[in-house]
């Protein structure tokens, strides 16, 4: 357990603009309400709110430049908390495009010759 002092919630500008400290505490509480012991109806609940704090979260690292996907573990039995965030960091979306530019470049000028051009050339 961390001191949350340190820590800002929530951590997204459209939930900051939407949520005060307190509510997000709260939504974070519902979130825990997810154990399968607990009411059907209950869990439902975890889980949506569950989910809100996930996308909370990605759009925080969004803002950052990072790509995220967030993904359900299954089966849904595997953890009380499935869900997981996986982010990808700015620098290697930006290596993977210029990597996919060059690619297409090299493709592109080796398809737009001329018949005629690659025939002198093979002579």
């Amino acid at each position: 357990i961390q001191n949350a002092v340190k820590f800002t919630f929530p951590k997204s500008k459209r939930f900051q603009e939407t949520l005060t400290h307190k509510e997000h505490m709260i939504l974070c509480r519902f979130a825990d309400q997810t154990a399968v012991q607990l009411p059907p109806e209950r869990r439902l609940i975890g889980k949506h709110c569950m989910g809100l704090v996930d996308l909370d979260r990605s759009w925080a690292a969004e803002a950052h430049g990072y790509m995220v996907q967030v993904m359900t573990m299954e089966p849904e039995s595997c953890s009380t908390k499935n869900n997981m965030l996986v982010g990808r960091p700015p620098q290697t979306i930006t290596q993977e495009i210029r990597s996919s530019q060059l690619d297409a470049s090299v493709h592109n000028r080796s398809c737009d010759c001329p018949a005629e051009q690659l025939q002198d050339n093979q002579s």
